[in-house]
């Protein structure tokens, strides 16, 4: 048997081969196999040039700090210092530093100053190059320089010790310390003090590789300073005479959408000033319609670059985001662990050497932060966004408010529905249709968010009759959100029960419970400081694969003697 079994696997390995030339995906080592797309992106150049109607709306505090901080003494005691900008895309750091590279403070201050596009292809030979290229300088030799250490003694020449600025724009990656090191070399020699690199980048870890100083992060612009931009885009400086109270109100509803992105406003500007109508902008806002736009400078296709610029693990995890709500706090990382181990996309052996929610901060797709509550992880607005769209074949997350079944496409394997406090009657009658466009008997995970009425519970319960295929339910209630079929849920490996406020001392599991054989995680902390007594059902103990068991603080375990 065995030489058959390794037999299969040779069989596999040569097949995986081709499939990975096909694909474009590496092999991470012998004894597993990660998918990592080679991902070629072209991104188009930058220049340091300022179009002509391109304001700069809102970030003025921050834009005279970094002024002064330039230019005053911040800076001065240091031969070299390199301040990083990092945000998502389309949120305006280009923008941003082309302002402060052509502001007249910072040009009389540094005597040199150079723009460099880096891109994706950081390759320390062609940015010294470039680099060189945009250095005057006198008596320079007519021979080009052709390896490394003749480019650095030309740049060191060229300099002459004078102050410089360099920009370093939409930079993705640095393979190595060492790469970095080579690419600064030059610019370490001189005797003047406060020379500066600025870099622009997406990505939190490349800020923290380079920064000598901490990086200023660029997020989306106050409501003002949108809505201000959001018009120029439509308009430009001239705002015609139709543009009446109900078209500013229609603009304003879906300026609100946009997160302040400036490259979100730009690419619904567009759309809007095609036709400017109430009918025709009201279609845009209840559609959503920029979601659909994929020329490269549109929100969705630029900020997808990030995403496939991501490793393939990395790429599942953000995939299956798209199943929270917007503006969702991940306190707690063993449980969205545990959640991406039961929906088989995190291998539980290596659960302990990743932490994957810190390594999507790394890459700009998660923001890490703290309140009352503690540290937590929450996601970029229109990266939420992405999440859905990159998902939309396979995971939806429904809003009780706006919820139409014809939006979701048949093959969905993962839902989960974000309810309001009251019943609605037309969110009550398109779940009742969902049985009608979904196999809901091949559901892969089931999540409900937010607290709901008994009406409401009801019909949930209905409407996911006959589920046998799950691996993940979260469901906030018990016990009138229980699917009737919640006995034959035989696959199931993660639950999570929050129990009503009115559930009183004591939470009552179902005794149907010890079936279920693959249950690897079973959390019950719903409600932060709730004193109530656990009822474990009778045999519990056949939970043979449980790991991970939750209670609410200051509960106390009781097991039944016999079934209740």
């Amino acid at each position: 048997m065995s030489k058959k079994i390794k037999s299969v696997i040779e069989e596999m390995n040569s097949i995986c081969l081709l499939v990975s030339d096909l694909l474009k995906v590496k092999t991470a080592n012998h004894s597993s196999i990660a998918l990592s797309r080679h991902v070629t992106i072209e991104r188009p150049p930058t220049g340091s040039i300022v179009p002509q109607d391109r304001k700069l709306y809102g970030r003025n505090d921050i834009f005279e700090q970094t002024v002064n901080a330039l230019t005053g003494g911040t800076y001065h005691d240091k031969t070299l210092s390199v301040l990083p900008f990092v945000g998502p895309g389309g949120i305006g750091k280009t923008t941003f530093t082309q302002h402060l590279y052509n502001d007249e403070r910072i040009k009389g201050h540094f005597p040199v100053r150079v723009w460099v596009c880096v891109s994706t292809n950081f390759d320390v030979i062609r940015l010294t190059r470039e680099i060189l290229g945009c250095i005057p300088g006198t008596n320079t030799s007519t021979i080009e320089p052709t390896n490394l250490d003749q480019l650095q003694t030309a740049i060191a020449e060229r300099l002459d010790s004078r102050r410089f600025l360099i920009v370093l724009d939409d930079m993705w990656t640095c393979k190595s310390a060492r790469d970095w090191e080579n690419l600064l070399a030059p610019f370490t020699t001189g005797g003047t003090k406060g020379s500066m690199i600025l870099v622009t980048t997406r990505l939190p870890s490349v800020a923290q590789m380079v920064k000598t100083t901490d990086p200023i992060e660029l997020h989306g612009l106050e409501p003002d300073d949108f809505f201000a931009l959001f018009e120029s885009c439509i308009f430009g400086h001239n705002k015609p005479r139709l543009y009446d109270d109900d078209l500013v109100n229609v603009a304003r509803d879906i300026a609100k959408k946009l997160k302040g992105s400036p490259l979100a406003a730009n690419t619904v500007g567009r759309l809007l000033k095609k036709n400017i109508s109430w009918e025709y902008w009201m279609g845009i806002l209840e559609k959503n319609e920029w979601q659909s736009a994929k020329n490269d400078d549109d929100i969705l296709p630029s900020l997808e670059i990030s995403y496939n610029y991501l490793h393939f693990h990395l790429q599942k995890c953000f995939f299956y985001c798209a199943l929270f709500p917007e503006d969702y706090k991940f306190y707690d990382l063993e449980k969205i662990t545990n959640f991406w181990i039961a929906v088989g996309i995190v291998d539980s052996s290596c659960r302990n050497d990743k932490n994957y929610l810190d390594e999507l901060v790394d890459n700009g797709f998660l923001i890490k932060n703290s309140d009352r509550n503690g540290e937590y992880y929450v996601m970029h607005d229109l990266l939420h966004e992405l999440s859905r769209n990159v998902s939309s074949q396979e995971c939806v997350n429904i809003s009780s408010l706006s919820f139409r079944v014809n939006d979701i496409p048949q093959s969905i394997r993962h839902l989960s529905i974000t309810v309001e406090d009251k019943y609605d009657e037309s969110f009550g009658r398109e779940i009742c249709k969902l049985r009608s466009v979904i196999d809901i008997g091949n559901l892969r995970t089931l999540m409900v968010f937010g607290p709901h009425d008994a009406e409401t519970g009801d019909i949930l319960r209905d409407a996911f009759e006959g589920i046998k295929s799950l691996r993940v339910l979260f469901i906030p209630s018990l016990p009138g959100s229980l699917p009737k079929s919640f006995s034959n849920l035989i696959h199931l490996q993660y639950l999570t029960i929050m129990p009503p406020s009115d559930a009183g001392h004591c939470l009552y599991l179902p005794r149907t419970l010890p079936r279920f054989y693959h249950l690897k995680f079973l959390d019950l902390d719903g409600w932060f400081g709730w004193e109530c007594n656990v009822i474990l059902p009778k045999n519990i103990s056949r939970l043979m694969n449980l790991r991970i068991f939750i209670l609410p603080k200051n509960s106390i375990p009781v097991f039944l003697r016999s079934e209740r």
